[in-house]
């Protein structure tokens, strides 16, 4: 929760400051508050995992706004806009027993129990702080002093560029290279990013005194000097051919910048309600997820917790930051340096053996901090990890979790049970949890990763047709679409099953069970009530899900309540149906429309359910259009591909997994022709033709495996030759070439 100044009255809603001497704030409303001074890379990274972990915070920002960058854009997306303040410069904190408060150059102030001074090396956080523990006798004298400088910087990124005359963009795979100038204390470097692009930087090396002098002047910022070291850059070589100011002119100028590169370890990380992260990229982020899993223990929040907390996240990092702080002035000598001491130093580092090379990356690669609040990242190459303090709040939701009772219970008519199938074991046994969650929810998810331009709706397919070129689909509005493959998925009734059966049928090809209906087995309708009163339906109050379902005694009708997000239940009701009824609907069409519905809920609405009430009570609290009544039907046809054309079931998890497979040998076609198009979607029919519950995971061929978290002994799955095609050619990277 933030409180935001009225610039006129210079008041604010409680808690608030009378002024700026008298900081007497009242106490936070809804603890804990975290304010983040900076939105780089740092200040971002801190908020995603507060995100995550459900604790309020806001983002603040000196800039108006920022330069499009790609990972930061990513990064910001996942912030609610709600929680990001742009264009707050941070001129003084204030903080006590009760709270910490910013003030900014517009005049506006924000409070809130933690502060995360995120923003940079010249931090107005850590400035402010710096002088109020100067003042009060408390800053180590290291602290006072400036940082160093070692060299100049700019960067920049192309455009995208023809990689007809930079090769090196068609490999998928980074090219990194730096060049060292003969004659020049300059040092350039290339990268090959994706979109067809190359980032470029060049370094400048400066003495102790130039830099003094520089920052003195600080005549080396502005357009102007921008273009005088352009004039000393541009007509550097790449390794890419042409110069290195071929790269510069692809270069939006709002994307080129200029800094100096400062090294420093301050003493002071943390004093009171106040943090203070990182700079350097990696760093930073590290050092937000130790200090974010740090405020995550924190149960209590007063202030000696708050101190403690912030005391642990510094003893955790401050040995490792030196350590990297070490490590990046070293590699800064060996890649960068043009004294002839640290010349030296390259060539002894480039002529160590192999394995010497090896040994010192995983050292490097043995420090990796988690977030302790989530499940851990699986550590694929078996490395010996250095050990983290884990979370005690974390290890307590755990144990509370395992011991909760977690069944799927089954009761009869008078709501006594009458057995139950224990979930709990079956996590252990699997490493997962059972998930129940709305299908609109999931439907939406899903759809809105797929750019809208490739999803064509009002297109009733009534035909298909298909030869050795291809296959191509029409549609009732007289439109049609042609391509190599086409997948049906169109549900029970697909479309696109239908055309083809008929195909295969005239031809004499569909298997006599493929001719026959689809059996009906139950009617069922379902809905979603809420949201509802967690003190009338106590069992909302509880983050678990409950799933419970009522066998009729005198009706062939069963029901089931589930609880869901958002104070919400779920509800469905079926009723056997034998075959003659069955066929008897279907003839008569009688069961559709509101006044079968009607009838349907007539008959349900007196059952009653494990939440109090009857079933009516939470039809009445559910949205009539969000009311559906279907057939459940079964089936399982024969002919699943013919041609070009492949189908994929209908229920979900069956049909999610239908196509992960399908996809998974569609990826595996390196060349597109009818026998290498049959033969995949064959594949797909012969890999799909079993399922053994727990033990059948079909995962995406081409992506990371998800971790089997209980060494379980899955079904063996066809691996992907082309994905190991890739990952060999990726294993065979140089590396970074330094010339």
């Amino acid at each position: 929760m933030s409180f935001e100044v009225d610039n006129t009255s210079n008041t604010s809603t409680k808690p608030k400051y009378t002024t700026m001497e008298d900081p007497n704030p009242q106490p936070i409303l809804d603890p804990p508050v975290v304010l983040i001074a900076g939105a780089g890379l740092g200040g971002l990274m801190a908020a995603l995992l507060l995100e995550r972990a459900n604790i309020n915070y806001s983002v603040f920002d000196r800039a108006a706004k920022v330069k499009p960058l790609d990972l930061y854009d990513f990064m910001l997306s996942k912030i609610p806009p709600e929680k990001l303040f742009m264009g707050k410069k941070i001129m003084s904190i204030l903080q006590n027993d009760e709270g910490v408060m910013i003030r900014c150059a517009d005049n506006t102030h924000y409070h809130g129990d933690i502060l995360i001074g995120a923003d940079g090396a010249y931090s107005g956080v850590r400035q402010s702080l710096y002088k109020q523990l100067d003042d009060q006798g408390l800053l180590p004298s290291v602290d006072k002093e400036e940082m160093t400088v070692g060299y100049i910087c700019m960067v920049g990124t192309t455009g995208p560029l023809d990689p007809e005359k930079y090769p090196a963009l068609k490999d998928p795979r980074c090219h990194f290279t730096t060049i060292l100038g003969k004659d020049t204390p300059h040092s350039w470097s290339t990268a090959t990013v994706p979109g067809h692009r190359l980032a470029w930087s060049a370094k400048m090396q400066v003495d102790k005194a130039t830099a003094k002098d520089m920052m003195f002047r600080n005549s080396e910022w502005g357009p102007e000097s921008n273009k005088a070291m352009i004039d000393d850059l541009y007509n550097f070589p790449t390794i890419h051919g042409g110069k290195l100011g071929d790269l510069i002119d692809a270069t939006d100028k709002d994307m080129i910048s200029k800094i100096y590169i400062e090294e420093k370890l301050f003493l002071t990380w943390t004093y009171g309600r106040t943090a203070l992260i990182g700079d350097g990229a990696v760093a930073a982020m590290q050092d937000a997820v130790i200090l974010v899993n740090c405020i995550y223990d924190i149960e209590d929040v007063t202030f000696g917790n708050i101190k403690a907390a912030l005391a642990s996240y510094k003893s955790q990092r401050f040995d490792k930051a030196q350590e990297q702080v070490n490590m990046s002035k070293m590699l800064g000598k060996i890649i960068f340096g043009h004294k002839w001491s640290e010349r030296m130093l390259r060539t002894a580092i480039y002529n160590m053996p192999k394995w010497v090379q090896i040994r010192s990356y995983m050292k490097m690669a043995t420090y990796r901090p988690m977030i302790a609040f989530l499940p851990p990242v699986p550590n694929v190459n078996n490395i010996k990890l250095l050990p983290q303090k884990p979370s005690t709040r974390y290890a307590k939701e755990l144990a509370k979790e395992k011991a909760a009772s977690k069944s799927v219970d089954v009761d009869n008519g008078d709501l006594k049970t009458i057995g139950s199938f224990n979930m709990t074991s079956y996590k252990d046994i699997t490493g997962y949890d059972t998930l129940f969650f709305s299908r609109p929810v999931l439907y939406e998810l899903l759809l809105s990763k797929i750019p809208p331009s490739k999803v064509h709706m009002s297109k009733k397919i009534k035909s298909i047709q298909q030869n050795d070129e291809g296959v191509m689909v029409r549609c009732s509005d007289n439109t049609h679409y042609q391509g190599d493959i086409l997948i049906g998925a169109d549900g029970a009734y697909s479309g696109v099953r239908q055309s083809l059966y008929k195909q295969l049928d005239q031809q004499g090809l569909l298997p006599a069970k493929d001719k026959e209906e689809l059996t009906m087995a139950y009617l069922c309708m379902v809905g979603i009530a809420g949201p509802l009163d967690p003190e009338k339906y106590s069992l909302l109050k509880e983050p678990r899900a409950h799933f419970s379902t009522v066998l009729g005694d005198k009706s062939a009708y069963s029901w089931t309540t589930v609880t869901l997000p958002g104070n919400k239940i779920s509800w469905s009701t079926k009723v056997h149906l034998d075959r003659a009824i069955a066929q008897d609907m279907m003839y008569r069409n009688s069961e559709w429309g509101p006044e079968a519905n009607e009838t349907m809920i007539d008959e349900i609405s007196g059952f009653p359910t494990q939440h109090g009430g009857v079933l009516g009570d939470l039809i009445d609290a559910t949205d009539k259009n969000l009311i559906s009544k279907v057939y459940i039907e079964e089936k399982l046809f024969e002919t699943w591909t013919y041609g070009h054309t492949a189908l994929i079931g209908d229920g979900a998890v069956a049909a999610m997994q239908d196509a992960v497979i399908l996809v998974n040998c569609i990826y595996d076609i390196e060349e597109v022709t009818h026998e290498n198009i049959k033969a995949a979607l064959a594949d797909y029919r012969a890999q799909r033709n079993y399922m053994r519950m727990a033990s059948y995971r079909p995962l995406i061929n081409f992506l990371p495996p998800v971790p089997n978290t209980t060494n379980l002994k899955l079904q063996p799955q066809k691996p992907s030759k082309r994905y190991a095609k890739e990952q060999a050619a990726r294993n065979e990277t140089s590396g970074i070439a330094v010339v």
